[in-house]
């Protein structure tokens, strides 16, 4: 600081002072500089602010404003300056004037080398003195500034906390020279939800987000909100202002703000309160609002006074539908248990004071029954999702009601889609075992459906439906094509008689023979022979 120039301004209505003062003294061996002279008080202070001189020199009498005039308003301008004054007059009332007006030294006409230099030396060592406390004092205010998030965000922190002292806060507030407009006061909660990170790399992760910039951007408009992380690195706001306006910023905050970060959130919301100490407990209100989201999900903004507090239980509505459940997941009908569980869930009264592990004990107890009815089937449970997961593990792991039910509505629909394939698997075995068998026997003129239901340990019209939809051919139709299938295959490949291919097919009576085989290829036998020969 030390090396920095001082700018010397000399002011005196007479041109051979001005000249005197200028050449007297070596300026620039003393690290000074003359950056402009006026004739007058008026030209004076255009050329003080013009320049901001650190040291002036100044006469007492000149026309217009005077010396005395010019220092005064100096003083009040820049009080950093300092003024010395040239006089001619050695009286005690100039002297009386130029006190007040803060002037530092005098120098009386004519003027003297020495004394000037003295004089410019003693000011040069009281500028450079001052400029380093400056210094200093600018070094601490710009940290002061720098940390001023930081220490809001302890008060604010401070705040949130049980049994605050008011006293000590205030005087917190005192030195940050920060006050509350009002004295109701109403605290969000915001949970930025992103995985198992400990609290510092969340802080990290969401000030990478820069959500909070975009927060503090949204809520500019609020002159009232002030933004900031509590204990846990969830994004708290304290409304001093308009309750109405603060509760429609948080309503839109979904859409303007919320949506387009990468992860899942969380708002809680408390009530107004009256007085500083009662900014704790609509803080406690919005983080007890927030902890409802495991009831009600994620990407929500859930109000305090919104909460009902009933008596029912998920468990108990769940117990009385098991039986249904069960029924439904046996009988592969999705739809049907996807409908049964959303009853369930659907009614925010009901589950609001059911804890999330009570819910978590109902889905392993309904995965358990999933895995009995696979164990009945003789089905691998890892065929679920491919066996890449641990279905208990997962259920642990899941945080929400509602990602609880999406879990069990998932995994039953898993089971169905196992047991289906499983069942399609059988019975296309059985069906290929049944067509063979009907191949190999077509010569049996008593072969049928009951018969066949009974060699293969099937109940009749179970064999009739599953035949059907396999084979999109009902029993009968089927064995009468595979008998005239293999007439033909007679009658092209050997010279038996109609009745004779007819009794080798199945088919003894010769007039229901040719009836079937014309109904299927359009011809009679004795056609059919004349257009093969």
């Amino acid at each position: 600081m030390g090396n920095k120039i001082i700018k010397v301004l000399i002011v005196d209505d007479e041109h051979l002072v001005r000249t005197l003062l200028r050449r007297c003294i070596d300026w620039n061996s003393i690290g000074m500089e003359i950056i402009g002279e006026a004739t007058s008080g008026e030209d004076a202070i255009e050329l003080v602010n013009k320049y901001q001189p650190d040291l002036v020199f100044t006469d007492i009498c000149m026309p217009g404003t005077d010396g005395i005039e010019f220092a005064d308003f100096v003083m009040k301008s820049y009080s950093n300056v300092k003024i010395v004054v040239i006089s001619g007059y050695d009286d005690f009332k100039y002297a009386q004037r130029g006190i007040r007006a803060g002037i530092k030294e005098y120098l009386l006409k004519p003027i003297d080398d020495e004394v000037v230099l003295k004089t410019a030396l003693k000011m040069k060592v009281e500028i450079e003195e001052e400029r380093e406390v400056m210094s200093e004092n600018n070094i601490i205010k710009k940290q002061f500034i720098e940390n001023l998030p930081f220490l809001e965000e302890r008060l604010f922190n401070r705040l949130i906390h049980p049994n605050i002292n008011i006293v000590e806060v205030e005087r917190q507030m005192d030195y940050l020279n920060f006050k509350f407009g009002h004295e109701n006061f109403q605290l969000a909660v915001i949970e930025i939800i992103l995985g198992n990170e400990d609290n510092y790399t969340k802080k990290e992760k969401i000030y990478d987000t820069k959500i909070v910039d975009k927060l503090e951007e949204y809520f500019l408009k609020y002159t009232d909100t002030y933004i900031f992380f509590d204990d846990n690195y969830n994004i708290a706001i304290i409304n001093n202002g308009d309750e109405i306006s603060f509760k429609n910023a948080l309503e839109n905050l979904e859409g303007n703000i919320l949506k387009r970060v990468k992860w899942n959130y969380s708002v809680g919301i408390g009530t107004t309160k009256y007085k500083i100490e009662n900014i704790e407990k609509s803080y406690n209100e919005a983080v007890t609002a927030l902890n409802y989201r495991t009831i009600l999900g994620k990407d929500t903004v859930i109000k305090y006074d919104d909460i009902s507090f009933k008596k029912e239980t998920v468990k108990n509505t769940i117990i009385k539908i098991d039986d249904k459940l069960e029924l439904y997941f046996l009988a592969g009908s999705g739809e049907m248990i996807q409908k049964t569980i959303d009853d369930i869930f659907k009614n925010k009264d009901v589950i609001i004071n059911t804890s999330i592990n009570k819910v978590k004990e109902y889905a392993f107890s309904y995965v358990s029954t999933i895995f009995e009815a696979l164990k009945e089937l003789n089905i691998d449970i890892k065929e679920l999702h491919s066996g890449k997961f641990d279905i208990y593990n997962d259920i642990y792991k899941l945080d929400t009601i509602p990602d609880i039910k999406k879990y069990i509505i998932e995994m039953s629909y898993d089971a169905i889609k196992v047991i289906s394939y499983h069942k399609n698997r059988k019975s296309n075995k059985l069906i290929d075992n049944i067509t063979k068998y009907l191949k190999l026997n077509l010569g049996n003129s008593e072969l049928s459906l009951s018969k066949v239901a009974q060699i293969f340990f099937i109940n009749p019209s179970y064999l009739s439906r599953m035949f059907k939809k396999e084979m999109e051919v009902n029993f009968m139709e089927y064995i009468v094509k595979l008998r005239i299938d293999k007439a033909i295959m007679l009658l092209n490949s050997t010279d038996l008689k109609a009745y004779e291919i007819g009794d080798k097919v199945g088919i003894a009576d010769p007039s229901y023979f040719s009836t079937s085989f014309k109904k299927y290829t359009g011809i009679s036998v004795s056609e059919y022979r004349k257009v093969k020969h």
